[in-house]
């Protein structure tokens, strides 16, 4: 599947947009964040599923397998530790995943 582009906001040197992208494999949804920076704190919420790896990272994965019926994964993310000069909503990003 390819890459899913997201939903940002504020764009620039300090205050990044932030964009997800997923891909679907049988039973697994991957979330990565762009563009991936060191000594910031990535917050990650799922509407399905669970993640199986990479909390507080720019990716994640999501065991998609239990969530029987469910036709799309919606991933929710909050970067943290961004200048406080940058918007409240600066590294707020969403996407959503179409499942097979």
């Amino acid at each position: 599947a390819s890459p899913v582009p997201a939903t940002t906001v504020a764009a620039d040197e300090k205050c990044p947009a932030f964009t997800i992208t997923s891909e679907v494999t049988p039973g697994n949804v991957t979330f990565s964040a762009a563009p991936a920076r060191g000594g910031l704190s990535y917050s990650w919420s799922v509407s399905a599923g669970t993640v199986t790896s990479g909390s507080g990272t720019d990716k994640i994965v999501v065991d998609v397998s239990a969530a029987t019926g469910t036709k799309e994964v919606i991933a929710s993310l909050d970067v943290l530790g961004l200048d406080p000069a940058c918007p409240k909503d600066a590294g707020y990003a969403t996407a959503t995943a179409q499942l097979p």
